[in-house]
């Protein structure tokens, strides 16, 4: 089987050199880079569950990298490209830009995108603005990709007590922090409280501590889920959500 070379005067279908190599990498995996790092902090969402519409985001995302990559540095990105040092130089020095390019960059776009959009002071600002928008145009409340009712709560509630009623009557619940972990859809409804609390069979908390360690809970089949107020829980006696 014969290869097919670039010839005279033809289109070279190949990169010939490491700039060529680095202009084909960061025009395509950035959008990748941010994509997955945003879905391992932030986690899947329904409307990524399909591989091709992930494919198509990623690409998007890389597309809008590059063009910002050009807004910001156009010049010096085309000063580098140019420079025969560059050509030629050492390809250690083109790794290094690549990782920025390519890796850094990316990486770090999605660590601040995701803890600037779920830091309580934003989405407090975001819902008072919001408000005030709708109610002076008369608008409608903007659509939320929460795809039930329960993403959308543990989505946007931060530390926070949990008491759930089941079917047959009885009441558990705890306190929800950062070691804590509630499951997202399509997953089933399942609730990691990292510390639970007995109570009493009206559904108030006692202060005693039930399961230090923390306790499962699967929802699936409960009749609620309430979010009381309350301090965190610090000293026995002192721990008990406002009722």
């Amino acid at each position: 089987m014969n290869r097919l070379r670039p010839t005279q005067g033809g289109v070279k279908m190949l990169p010939q050199t490491w700039v060529q190599i680095l202009i084909i990498l960061v025009t395509i995996i950035p959008g990748f880079v941010y994509q997955i790092t945003r879905r391992t902090l932030r986690g899947p969402s329904p409307d990524e569950l399909e591989v091709p519409i992930r494919i198509l985001r990623a690409v998007s995302t890389s597309v809008a990298f590059a063009g910002l990559y050009i807004l910001a540095c156009r010049q010096s990105l085309l000063d580098l490209f140019r420079s025969n040092e560059t050509t030629k130089g050492d390809p250690r020095y083109i790794a290094a830009i690549g990782l920025l390019l390519v890796i850094i960059f990316p990486w770090l776009a999605a660590h601040a995108t995701f803890y600037f959009t779920t830091a309580t002071w934003w989405l407090r600002f975001r819902a008072k603005i919001g408000a005030a928008v709708r109610k002076r145009f008369g608008l409608r409340r903007a659509y939320t990709p929460d795809p039930t009712a329960w993403d959308f709560a543990f989505r946007r509630t931060g530390p926070t007590w949990v008491r759930v009623l089941t079917e047959d009557g009885r009441w558990m619940g705890g306190w929800f922090d950062e070691s804590s972990f509630a499951s997202s859809y399509p997953h089933p409804r399942e609730l990691y409280l990292e510390k639970s609390f007995e109570m009493k069979e009206d559904g108030a908390f006692t202060g005693r501590v039930a399961a230090e360690s923390g306790i499962y809970i699967r929802c699936e089949d409960i009749v609620t889920i309430e979010f009381p107020t309350g301090n965190e829980p610090s000293e026995p006696g002192k721990s008990r959500p406002e009722e």
